[in-house]
């Protein structure tokens, strides 16, 4: 019976401790789901001895266990880190009750694993995306013969009500926010203020932001003839490099910020955590909501971007722009546009 370690890893970038399997030479890891910091070191390395005592009894022949590592060697390592720890949290899920492969994927099968995620607080995105990252694997195990046919299993549809997306924020509100950084930071407003600016000017998404550099690979700002955001492979799923582009106001800003060396946003933490929440705490001080009970966060910003530039540019541009993979989701800020078209129209109307 082979033998398996599991070891507590920290990696930069990622809040999370992680989880690396370890066994004959052979190794896969999963997401821990407990915060990468020196008090909870003691906690992940129990989970880990835990988890080894689990898997340890089945680690043989096709179970589960051992279908995940060849799994990892075949397919997963054809892709980036952020698409693997993706996979590993969707399947920590679906292995959590047993290693033992279950016997069939039916629909019955689907709709209790849904339920259970369900009552865990998962929304009906995180599941979706869940399922995304495993069927490529359960249709893995039908070529091999392990699982009966699962191609053509869904997931229940969701009866729950869905909540209200959050508006985006107006041009006068983020000047109010602007205006929030003196108070709630008074010893580093301007490295905020530059930051909240970057974020309404840019459309990026916090840890675009976060990250973004003029000179180190992953997710870098291109100023020249062409101005454009470079994505480096390493950082996609399809190991290709891409480039987007950047919007002109965005442009004309950057290229008054000081410095050409490293990250584009410096100064404050570097965590995309910790500045989600300081900005979120900048957006409490305004007493601005966004919804019921929500104040303005940096994902306010980018819908804001959004909004402005769906008057401005055709769907096709503003996907670039936004850089969504789906146009369904950019298609979106354009109902919303219409929608507020139709009800200035009617005003007009009633006035004349």
């Amino acid at each position: 019976m082979a033998k398996v370690k599991v070891y507590v890893i920290q990696k930069k970038k990622r809040k999370d401790f992680v989880f690396r399997f370890v066994t004959d030479n052979r190794t896969w890891q999963e997401t821990s789901g407990i915060a990468a910091t020196k008090r909870n070191r003691n906690q992940a390395e129990r989970r880990a001895k835990e988890l080894e005592s689990e898997i340890q009894p089945s680690f043989t022949g096709s179970t589960l266990a051992m279908l995940m590592l060849r799994y990892s060697e075949e397919h997963l390592a054809k892709f980036s880190e952020k698409y693997q720890a993706a996979f590993g949290s969707a399947f920590a899920t679906w292995r959590r009750d047993e290693w033992n492969k279950p016997a069939v994927i039916d629909f019955d099968y689907m709709s209790s694993w849904t339920a259970r995620l369900a009552k865990e607080g998962k929304s009906a995105t995180t599941i979706q995306t869940y399922w995304k990252h495993l069927r490529p694997f359960l249709n893995w195990l039908v070529k091999l013969g392990e699982l009966e046919p699962v191609l053509e299993i869904t997931l229940p549809k969701d009866g729950r009500r869905k909540e209200m997306r959050s508006r985006p924020i107006t041009e006068a509100e983020y000047h109010r926010v602007l205006e929030a950084c003196d108070t709630v930071r008074p010893d580093d407003a301007d490295v905020w203020k530059t930051k909240i600016t970057g974020l309404w000017l840019s459309g990026l998404r916090l840890a675009e932001m976060v990250k973004l550099s003029w000179t180190e690979p992953g997710f870098q700002l291109i100023l020249g003839n062409t101005p454009h955001f470079l994505v480096r492979s390493e950082e996609q799923k399809r190991r290709e490099d891409e480039r987007f582009p950047a919007a002109p106001d965005f442009v004309e800003w950057a290229r008054q910020l000081p410095g050409r060396e490293g990250r584009v946003f410096v100064g404050g933490p570097v965590h995309e955590d910790n500045v989600g929440e300081a900005i979120r705490e900048i957006g409490r001080e305004t007493e601005i909501e966004v919804a019921p009970g929500k104040c303005p966060s940096a994902q306010d910003f980018r819908r804001a971007f959004a909004t402005r530039w769906a008057s401005k540019v055709m769907p096709a541009d503003l996907q670039l722009l936004m850089r969504h993979r789906n146009i369904k989701t950019t298609m979106k800020y354009y109902v919303d546009l219409d929608l507020g078209g139709v009800n200035d129209r009617l005003k007009e109307a009633i006035e004349r």
